[in-house]
C-alpha cells in the first residue's frame, strides 16, 4: 500500500506542477495578447527611426498583432507610412515568425486545457479512494504533494529570475533557442520593424509585469504547502 501511496502521490504532484506551468503560460499569454499594454511598451520602448515608422502608428500596430496572436484577425500586417511612402509592416521572416508566437499562444491554451483534464481525473481518483480506500487515501498526504510542487516551481522561477538578473539576453535568446524550431527569430535590428518595435527593453518590461503577476501564487503556494504540512503534523499528534 505503501508503494501505491508514493505513486499516487508523486502523480499528484506532477499533477500540481501542470497546473503552475498552466497558469504561467496563461499569464503569459494574456499579457502577451493585452492590445493596450503592447502599445504602451512600444511608446515607452520601440525606435523606429530606420523604418520611419512613426511613433502614432504604433497602437494600430499593437491592435493588430494582439489580435492576430489572440486568433481574432487572420493576419498581423498592416500598411503603415514610412517616411510618407504606405508599405506593408512586415516582411516574410517576421510573418512567419508571428505565426511561431501564435502557435505558443494556441500551446497555452492547450496546456490549460490538459491541466484542467488532470484536474478532473486526480479528483475522480480522490471521490474513488474517499469511498472505497479511505486508509490508502490517508497515506498519500496531499500537503507532501503541494509542498514538492511548490519548491520545484518556484526554485524553477528563482532560478529563471536570477538567470534573467545576471545575463538577461544570454536567458533571452536560449528560451528562443528551445521554443523554436528554427533561426526565424533572429531578426535585424537594422530593417526589421518587429525588432525595432519590440528591443530587448521591452521584452525586459514584460518580464517584470508576468513577475508581478505571478507574485501572489509564488508566495501563497510555499505558505500553504507549510501549513497543510502543519496541519498534517497536528492530526498525526
Amino acid at each position: 500500500m505503501r508503494t501505491t501511496a508514493g505513486a499516487l502521490r508523486v502523480g499528484l504532484t506532477l499533477v500540481l506542477i501542470l497546473c503552475l506551468v498552466a497558469y504561467f503560460a496563461h499569464a503569459l499569454a494574456s499579457l502577451a495578447t493585452d492590445g493596450r499594454r503592447m502599445a504602451d511598451k512600444m511608446t515607452a520602448h520601440a525606435d523606429t527611426t530606420l523604418s520611419g515608422v512613426d511613433a502614432a502608428e504604433y497602437p494600430a500596430l499593437a491592435a493588430a498583432l494582439t489580435g492576430y496572436l489572440r486568433g481574432n484577425l487572420p493576419t498581423p500586417q498592416v500598411v503603415v507610412s514610412r517616411a510618407g511612402i504606405q508599405s506593408p509592416a512586415y516582411a516574410e521572416q517576421e510573418m512567419q515568425h508571428l505565426e511561431d508566437i501564435r502557435g505558443l499562444v494556441h500551446l497555452a491554451g492547450i496546456i490549460r486545457y490538459a491541466a484542467l483534464g488532470a484536474v478532473a481525473v486526480s479528483l475522480v481518483i480522490f471521490l474513488l479512494l474517499r469511498s472505497r480506500q479511505p486508509a490508502l487515501l490517508a497515506q498519500i498526504r496531499p500537503q507532501w504533494a503541494l509542498m514538492a510542487a511548490s519548491l520545484i516551481f518556484f526554485g524553477l522561477i528563482v532560478a529563471v529570475l536570477l538567470w534573467g538578473v545576471i545575463n538577461f539576453e544570454g536567458m533571452f535568446h536560449a528560451f528562443h533557442r528551445v521554443l523554436f524550431r528554427n533561426d526565424l527569430w533572429l531578426l535585424d535590428p537594422q530593417k526589421d520593424l518587429l525588432l525595432q518595435l519590440m528591443p530587448l527593453p521591452f521584452f525586459v518590461s514584460y518580464g517584470w509585469d508576468l513577475l508581478k503577476q505571478m507574485a501572489p501564487v509564488l508566495l501563497i503556494l510555499p505558505l500553504a504547502a507549510f501549513g497543510l504540512r502543519g496541519a498534517g503534523k497536528e492530526q498525526q499528534a
